[in-house]
């Protein structure tokens, strides 16, 4: 455990040395199994470190705790695909039905324009430059906000 806490910000080491006296007879060590104490370590950062230190903390309890990768990848790929598909199928059926009955309007050149807004936002997810902003570095640093 001294390990761990010569790598915490010092607010995260303040927040440990409260918890061991909130919580007498409970070593933080414990904070891998006790969901409680693993809680309160996370409200207490949140309250007193800086957004960087907070998350900086929690990657090294995580690490500390063995607990898995936290990534969203496959989420935000998956929603990204299916997202745009509506979308341009939506623009097409819209766009056909326009083009057989009159010219198109302003509200045509706006779906127009937006979908040039959509494709890329989800040509990014697809290829996964969406992973989770704070994700654990090999040396346990999370970049400046």
């Amino acid at each position: 455990m001294l390990e761990i806490m010569a790598i915490l910000p010092e607010c995260a080491v303040r927040c440990m040395t409260e918890l061991s006296s909130i919580l007498p007879g409970m070593p933080v060590i414990q904070i891998c199994t006790v969901q409680k104490q693993s809680h309160r370590l996370e409200l207490c950062t949140r309250t007193t470190c800086t957004i960087k230190e907070a998350f900086t903390t929690r990657n090294i309890a995580e690490r500390y705790c063995n607990q898995p990768l936290r990534d969203r990848t496959n989420t935000v790929l998956i929603t990204a695909v299916v997202g745009v598909s509506l979308a341009l199928f939506a623009v097409v059926l819209r766009l056909l039905s326009r083009f057989k009955s009159r010219k198109p309007g302003i509200d045509d050149w706006t779906i127009i324009a937006a979908m040039g807004f959509v494709i890329p936002l989800s040509a990014m997810g697809v290829i996964r430059k969406s992973r989770i902003v704070f994700k654990r570095t090999p040396l346990l640093q999370v970049d400046d906000c």
